[in-house]
């Protein structure tokens, strides 16, 4: 690791913890909703001055899925036999899903919590057709 990156490492926990302080002191004078509306403000700042980096719509599809899948399949208990393709889907499927229920209902994206919500409803249902349940994973797929 080159001497810059840990710099730029040990800035942003500085700052990460300089934080934390001056939302304490200015709690103190100004309103929880205030606080919350300037601190999305200022973190929303850099994306005037920065461009989006360039990240192919497949990679940050795949990415998502994987993230969205791995919480789906935390959020039930037992160990699920599943590939990361496997995951993958069920979280690209659980988004899928979630958005279109939400923009069908409220004309809003699914949020990560309501992707979340569904590709658990999908990991379960791979459960029961495995023989399983909420709590043990069945028996897994066999190879033929």
């Amino acid at each position: 690791m080159k001497p810059a990156d840990i710099c730029i490492a040990v800035l942003v926990a500085v700052i990460w913890g300089l934080g934390f302080i001056g939302s304490r002191l200015a709690l103190n004078d100004l309103s929880p909703e205030l606080m919350t509306a300037l601190r999305f403000s200022i973190a929303a700042l850099p994306c005037l001055f920065l461009r989006k980096p360039a990240v192919s719509w497949p990679i940050l599809i795949a990415v998502s899925g994987i993230v969205v899948g791995a919480l789906a399949r935390l959020a039930l208990p037992g160990k699920d036999p599943m590939t990361l393709g496997q995951t993958m889907l069920i979280g690209i499927a659980g988004s899928l899903i979630g958005g279109l229920i939400t923009w069908a209902i409220w004309d809003a994206g699914p949020g990560i919590a309501i992707a979340v919500l569904f590709a658990t409803v999908i990991v379960y249902f791979v459960r029961r057709s495995r023989g399983g349940g909420f709590t043990s994973p069945g028996r897994p797929p066999v190879d033929r």
